[in-house]
């Protein structure tokens, strides 16, 4: 127990899925990036391994934040709700606000992970626990993010372009403004035609 182990390595990657607190802010950050604009995608999770890495750091180094399990525990849950809520709201968020959102969830989730210390323990075993750890949250928030992306496509619908042709028409009896008005009517109504004709092609058996 005292020297590394793949154990140490694998509870660490099962740390988060088996702490509800962490399961939450995870599944709640992983819609809500699924929700968002994939442009920035890898950016966040570059952003939240680093941030879950500072977090890791800080609870390491600074023995104060092992002691304040509730607090943190209460943190992640607050977390939770927020991120909750703006899923439900279904905002196109602004780039800082979901930057905020990764690194605050990241650092967190990170602070919250510590593995039991025993006495005579190897860095070595630590280390691993950590590095599992920080691979499982990350990775299970990408994979998560990736199915928000697929549900979000689905869930959106697909979308049906038409096109409509309408011929101006030269007459003395109207003006050049009454012919166009009159071939915009007529594209329009031909591309109601054209769309009418596809939902047909697609619902018919």
């Amino acid at each position: 127990m005292s020297g590394f182990s793949t154990q140490w390595l694998t509870d660490g990657i099962l740390h988060s899925l088996q702490t509800p607190s962490h399961l939450m802010v995870m599944l709640g950050l992983a819609l809500l990036l699924g929700q968002q604009n994939k442009t920035h995608f890898v950016r966040e999770l570059v952003l939240l391994a680093v941030s879950v890495l500072v977090g890791m750091l800080l609870n390491r180094y600074i023995p104060a934040l092992r002691t304040s399990l509730l607090n943190n525990e209460l943190i992640l849950l607050v977390l939770a709700l927020s991120i909750g809520l703006l899923i439900i709201m279904k905002w196109n968020l602004p780039c800082p606000v979901i930057i905020f959102s990764v690194l605050t969830c990241g650092v967190m989730l990170g602070v919250d992970s510590s593995p039991t210390i025993i006495p005579g323990i190897r860095s070595s075993s630590i280390n691993s626990w950590l590095g599992g750890a920080a691979f499982g949250i990350v990775v299970s928030i990408a994979s998560l993010s990736m199915i928000g992306l697929l549900l979000r496509k689905l869930l959106e619908g697909v979308v049906l372009r038409v096109m409509g042709y309408g011929a101006m028409i030269k007459s003395k009896s109207l003006t050049s403004a009454q012919s166009k008005l009159m071939a915009i009517r007529a594209s329009k109504l031909d591309a109601y035609r054209a769309m009418v004709e596809s939902c047909l092609l697609y619902t018919s058996p």
